[in-house]
Order: structure tokens, then sequence, then C-alpha cells
């Protein structure tokens, strides 16, 4: 059946302009739960309308509910959060009940938690969410779903699991990230309530686009794109670094880092991002920390063939990126130098390429990498003598490598002179004394 206006209009008033409402608030359980009982079939009644009229509403079409209306939904769904959701909620799940209302006596916990109840709630709330229309008032209410689901998970309700998995990989990430986050950083969150949004996060961060949203839940406004340099922006890229670096409880640092590396690096495949420059300072902080705890696993992934960048998404890590103290460009040598050797030391097609290669390899080649011998000996390795003077001048070779290469070349000329035999030495002594 398909509500008018007028109709829509008549079954939300009585719940927003009726005097016995605030009688109700005061209570006993029965009659709250009734009274939530009421608003929920009203709901339910409401849904399919709405639902017809998503396509239309995506098209630019005019909505079903007026604001009027939206307003009226809003102090109904209120009035489920006070009556309904939180008197089942455990202390120390979900927000405070002091930051949601400022009638902090309204709330009247229930001895037990009616699981039925907030089950039907959840899965009302669940259904408006993915309505078009509902979705900047349910937005409001996204922390009290996750609130229920986590709860249930707690309690080991039957399907809690698949219900948490389900939502969470079909909600706005950036909603979920939020959300999670808010819970584990709130004082007054239960224990068991951070372990379980904990591990939500890990999901999230693990799952394709979750880093996205995960920078972007827990930069919110504090980014400012046109001042990458800006001190706020600084902190949060730092904070980002260290987050995404930390390995989870249940995962094998190998096994995590594996994970995250490919979803991390992604983020710089596309430049006009206007968040790409953010990307690839997170994506510099987190490799840091990483090699900072575990250098030896970070070349293990570097060096694996499906981990393999772009010289494009190198140049955003090591130049773009570039931090005041940072050596990362020590890890990216010995998986990527011959490459970008080989790239230098020809004319490239694609002019813009052998642009990032050179300023690539000017970093690499500054005073102080660890591995300058190696470097050294792939140089030397060109034979071609115009190639090597091309290399050394289009990157700014620094003084510690230009001393390694003359060692280096000397020591072959020493090695070459001692396996001249002496009665060639002496002829060729003999025809320079004569000419």
């Amino acid at each position: 059946m398909t509500l008018s206006s007028k109709q829509i209009t008549d079954i939300l008033t009585p719940f927003v302009q009726n005097p016995a409402n605030s009688k109700i608030l005061l209570g006993n359980e029965a009659e709250r739960n009734a009274h939530v009982e009421k608003i929920l079939f009203t709901l339910n009644l409401l849904i399919p309308t709405v639902k017809e009229n998503q396509e239309n509403y995506k098209k630019a079409l005019p909505p079903v509910l007026s604001l009027g209306h939206l307003q009226k939904l809003e102090l109904m769904l209120n009035q489920i959060v006070a009556l309904g959701i939180y008197p089942n909620l455990l202390e120390g799940c979900g927000l405070p009940w002091e930051l949601r209302s400022k009638h902090k006596t309204l709330l009247k916990r229930n001895e037990k938690p009616n699981f039925e109840q907030i089950t039907k709630i959840n899965a009302i709330f669940i259904q408006l969410t993915s309505l078009a229309e509902m979705e900047r008032i349910m937005s409001l209410f996204f922390g009290d779903i996750l609130a229920i689901i986590i709860q249930m998970v707690y309690f080991r309700r039957e399907k809690s699991v698949e219900s948490l998995e389900l939502f969470s990989e079909n909600c706005s990430q950036f909603m979920l990230v939020r959300g999670l986050l808010q819970m584990t950083n709130t004082k007054t969150s239960a224990p068991w309530v951070k372990s379980i949004a904990s591990r939500m996060l890990t999901g999230v961060v693990l799952r394709k686009g979750g880093i996205k949203a995960l920078i972007h839940g827990v930069c919110g406004q504090t980014i400012d794109v046109l001042n990458p340099s800006d001190p706020q922006t600084w902190s949060a890229i730092r904070r980002l670094g260290t987050l995404l670096s930390l390995i989870p409880q249940n995962l094998k640092a190998e096994n995590y880092y594996q994970a995250i590396f490919r979803n991390l690096t992604d983020l710089l495949l596309d430049q006009k991002d206007p968040m790409f420059i953010i990307y690839s300072r997170i994506n510099h902080a987190t490799l840091v920390n990483i090699q900072r705890k575990n250098p030896k696993l970070l070349q293990v992934i570097l060096t694996k063939p499906e981990n393999e960048l772009r010289i494009d998404q190198v140049h955003a890590l090591l130049v773009l990126a570039e931090a005041p103290a940072s050596d990362l460009y020590q890890a990216f040598t010995r998986p990527y130098y011959v490459k970008l050797l080989s790239i230098a030391a020809k004319m490239s097609r694609v002019h813009v390429e052998k642009r990032w290669t050179q300023e690539i390899m000017m970093i690499l080649h500054r005073n102080g990498n660890s591995e300058n011998k190696f470097m050294v000996q792939s140089i030397l390795n060109l034979k071609n003598v115009e190639m090597i003077e091309l290399v050394l001048e289009s990157t700014a070779a620094g003084n510690e490598l230009l001393s390694g290469m003359f060692i280096e070349s000397f020591k072959n000329y020493e090695i070459l002179q001692s396996e001249i035999p002496e009665s060639e030495i002496e002829n060729l002594d003999k025809k320079n004394s004569r000419s």
C-alpha cells in the first residue's frame, strides 16, 4: 500500500503532538515498550512507500517525505533511542547518555536487556539507513545501530557475528570507522566494547577501500588539502602512520603488513585525487614505522613480485612524500635500483617517467645510503661509459657514490693490470720508449 503525503502526516503526527507522550516517558517499562512497538509498527507502514520512490529520488525527482515529515521522524527515532535502545544497553556500550540528552534522569535501564526488542529496533533502523531520503537523519543514529550489534556479539546471540559482518560490509565505511573510533577512544566505553570495536577496525583496514575510510575517519576536518604542511595535518599523518603500523593481536606481522601494503599503495594510483599528497605522506609515514620495527620484513614485502609498484607510485612515496630524517629510501634501493638505472640510462619515450626516475635516483644517490656499494656495482655493470656519465650527471650523484665509483674502478684496474703477463708489459714499455 502506497501512502499519500496526507496519510504519512496522519500516522506520524500522534507521536509528536500528543501531550500523553510525556507521561509515557516517565511511565513503567510495559508502557514504554508498548509506545516503542507502536512507533515501530508505524515505521514498518512507511518504509515500503519510501522504498518505492528510491530510484525516482536518486534521479532528482520529488521526494515522498517532506521536511515536516523528516522532523517528525527524527523525534520518533529519538523516542525509540530513549525508551527502547538505551534502557537495553549495558553500561559502557554506546555513547554516554549525558552526551545524547539534556535530561539525565530520563534514562531508566532495564534489569536485563530485552533482546527481542532491540533486535526488532535494529532491523527497522538498518532498513531506514538504506533509504536515500532518510540518509541524513539516519547518520545521527548510526552509533546506536553499532552499539546494538556489538552488544549482541558480546552476548553471543544467534547469528550476531554474521549480522555484524554483513552490516560492516554494506554500510558507509566512513561512518563505520568514525563510530568505531569513537567507541575505542571514549573513556566510558567498557573494555569488551573497545575490544570488539578494535577487531572491527582491523577488518575495515584489511577491506578494499578501508584505509581510505580510516584516513577520513581519523582526520575529519583537520586535514588541510590545500596546505599539506599545516601542523594539524602533519599530526594527523603521524597518528595514522603509527595506527596503521600496529599489528593486531590476532594476526602475524607478515600477514598483516602484506594485507595492508596493496591497500595503502593503491591510494597512489590516482594523481588527480585532491587527497593525493596526503595519501602519499600517510603511505610514507606507515612504511617508515614498519621499517623501524621490522626492517627485514619490509624488505621481504618490497621484493615480492606481486607487490611491485609503478614508477609513479615510488616517486610519490620517496619524492613527493619526502620527510625530514627519513631513510625509507634505503629500503627501496635493492628492489628498484636496477630498474631505475635501466630507465635513466636510455632515452625513454615516456619523458615524464624518466623525470620521475631521475628525481627518485637523486634521493637514492644521497650521501649516507647504506646500499652505496650495491649502487656502484650496478652502475659499473652498464659497461658503456657514456651511459654511466649520463646517469651520474642527470641524478646529481653525491660525493660518497662518486668516491665509491672511483675506488671500485681503481680496484678493477689493478686486477686487470695483475692479469697481464710480464712479457707483454715489457713489450709495451719498449714500444712506448721507441715512440
